[in-house]
């Protein structure tokens, strides 16, 4: 089994850093939102427990409703679609170099792309399909803010958490997208995913699974929800959990969304 890596996209930041306040935020953007961190004792307790922690209502009912919005109706053109790995990677990873082939609608190379990928993942290697895009909505700024990173250093324990845009990104998962199984390598400290899945079934698939470290069977099955933030330990102890996200089912309408990234 692989570890799984992002790899830089060469992203422009910006610095938006502010002074640490305090919750319920209303954070120093002229957005609107609200972001929930009340009960950080008990998400702290959470994380202690079990190397990850889950905050509901995460956004206020509007931000995130409009968070949805806007992802969701992103016309398919406007994403990439990620299909890993390239037919012609050899395997090793190099330096500042990631092995993804981010496909446009109308490409002549998906369906043998496509082949390739479902081989690798049948073989037990690690593959992924999905929709993606670095098209960041102003209300995703405050995962980058000094205030809201101080919330997660007081949950996690960890000291110094830096956040850069090129370690984040937001999928799109449609009938027939997945995410084989991984750890999340040298990705960073701290993985996270604020899940925007509205009105998801079980049935839908797209399910998060979470392995024991031998790869032999799931622990933990979660459905995708909607204005849900959840993160994970992926420091040390093999990177974290293996995981993996099952195949949205044929002929399903919905839009598994997510804002996935690494906190290093």
């Amino acid at each position: 089994m692989s570890t799984g890596r992002i790899g830089p996209l060469n992203y422009v930041t910006e610095n938006l850093s502010s002074p640490h306040i305090l919750p319920f935020e209303t954070p120093p953007l002229n957005t609107g939102l609200q972001v929930n961190f009340s009960n950080l004792d008990y998400y702290k307790e959470q994380w202690q427990r079990g190397n990850n922690a889950v905050l509901t209502d995460f956004f206020d009912e509007q931000s995130a409703l409009n968070l949805w919005s806007y992802y969701y109706n992103k016309p398919d053109y406007e994403y990439d679609l990620a299909i890993f790995p390239d037919p012609k990677w050899d395997g090793n990873f190099e330096p500042n170099v990631y092995p993804l082939y981010r496909c446009k609608p109308g490409d002549p190379s998906i369906p043998s792309r496509i082949a390739h990928s479902l081989k690798v993942n049948d073989d037990g290697d690690f593959s992924y399909m999905y929709r993606r895009t670095e098209d960041y909505h102003p209300l995703l700024n405050c995962f980058a803010e000094d205030w809201f990173i101080k919330k997660l250093e007081y949950i996690t324990g960890y000291e110094n958490l830096q956040f850069t845009w090129d370690m984040t990104f937001i999928s799109n998962y449609g009938p027939g997208h997945y995410n084989g199984p991984h750890t999340d390598g040298a990705n960073g400290r701290i993985a996270f995913v604020f899940h925007l899945s509205k009105d998801w079934k079980p049935w839908n698939g797209g399910l998060f699974l979470r392995m024991d470290h031998e790869w032999t069977r799931a622990d933990a099955v979660i459905s995708p929800s909607f204005n849900k933030f959840a993160m994970f330990n992926v420091f040390g102890d093999g990177y974290g959990a293996p995981h993996l996200v099952t195949e949205v089912a044929q002929g399903c309408t919905n839009r598994r969304i997510s804002y996935t990234g690494w906190y290093q």
